[in-house]
Formats: structure tokens, C-alpha cells, sequence
């Protein structure tokens, strides 16, 4: 073999790797180009999938006005019906006791006239009531209005929901939950 022949087959080696690297390298290039679904991250919720939006139990004001006490924070007494009087348990709502000893029950004194302990009743006056047959009432203090039980005398009972935050997360709309959308 002279020195020419050895050359071509130099070359021709040279072009098999060649072209080996040209279909790798278009094939590659074939593979990768395919249509493939392009993703971008939603600017919406930012990822997340969801987005903070107004609490649709309570209309983004995160409480309720009570309904048992309609908003106020006080009920009515229920011992004494809002009065705060009640009446007394010593005479039972008569005011008087036991025969006046001083008119031995007649309501009469010794003259003839009314009276002037027992008032012309004959009996002695409550030491509890002091004779008004009724009291103040133990359970409001006299007052006739009690806290409501159900909202603690605030008025208003925290939503369920979106626990009093007026806000809840909802499923983004733009990208389906998902955090990312096609472009």
C-alpha cells in the first residue's frame, strides 16, 4: 500500500464520525423539539393554586350578630322578667309578717285609731323587704337585663368558616388549583 490509499481510508473514517455526530445530533434535536406542554407559574395566586378571597358565610366581616340577644349583648332576666325586683321569700310577697304586737293583730291601738306600727293591717312589717313585698333580684342585681350566655356579651359570634378572619383561600381561577398554567 502506497501512501494515497492509506489517506482515503484516513478520510473515510473521518466522514463515518462525521455524519454519526450529524444524525445524533439532529435526532437529539428531533426529540426535543416534539411539542411538549409549556408551563409557567400563575401570577394569579403566585404558585400557590389558591388565593385569599372574602369569607362567603359571613361576607367578609368574619362574625355574626347574636341571635339570641340580637346584636345587644344583654338578655332579659329570666328570674325576675326584666323588672329586677322579685318577689319576697320570707313573706311571700305580702310585705307583712305576724300579728303587729302592738295592736295584738287588730290594726286598731287601744284609742280607737289606725294603728301607727302595723299601719291598720294587724301584722309587723317584712325585715326583708321592709314590707314592700318584693327584693331586688339575686341573679342581675337588680338591674332586669343579665350578659348573654351565647356571645358573652359581645353581640356577635365569630364565623365558623373563616374563624373570625373575614377571609378565606379558594381555588384559583386562572390556573384551576394548580399553580401553573400553559402558555
Amino acid at each position: 500500500m502506497n501512501g494515497k490509499e492509506l489517506s482515503i481510508k484516513v478520510r473515510n473514517s473521518t466522514d463515518y464520525k462525521m455524519k454519526y455526530y450529524f444524525l445524533a445530533l439532529l435526532s437529539l434535536l428531533l426529540v426535543s423539539c416534539k411539542s411538549s406542554p409549556k408551563f409557567m407559574q400563575c401570577d394569579n395566586c403566585n404558585g400557590e393554586g389558591k388565593i385569599l378571597t372574602e369569607c362567603d358565610e359571613c361576607n367578609g366581616y368574619g362574625y355574626f350578630k347574636c341571635y339570641e340577644c340580637s346584636g345587644s349583648g344583654v338578655v332579659a332576666c329570666d328570674n325576675c322578667g326584666r323588672s329586677g325586683r322579685t318577689r319576697c321569700d320570707v313573706c311571700r310577697g305580702t310585705g307583712r309578717l305576724r300579728d303587729c304586737i302592738f295592736c295584738s293583730g287588730s290594726g286598731y291601738g287601744d284609742d280607737g285609731f289606725k294603728c301607727i306600727f302595723c299601719s291598720g293591717t294587724g301584722k309587723d312589717r317584712c325585715y326583708s323587704c321592709a314590707g314592700s313585698g318584693d327584693m331586688y333580684c339575686n341573679k342581675c342585681g337588680g338591674t332586669g337585663i343579665l350578659k348573654c350566655r351565647n356571645c358573652n356579651g359581645y353581640g356577635k359570634l365569630s364565623c365558623g368558616k373563616c374563624v373570625g378572619t373575614g377571609k378565606i383561600k379558594k381555588e384559583c381561577p386562572d390556573c384551576e388549583g394548580r399553580g401553573r398554567k400553559f402558555f
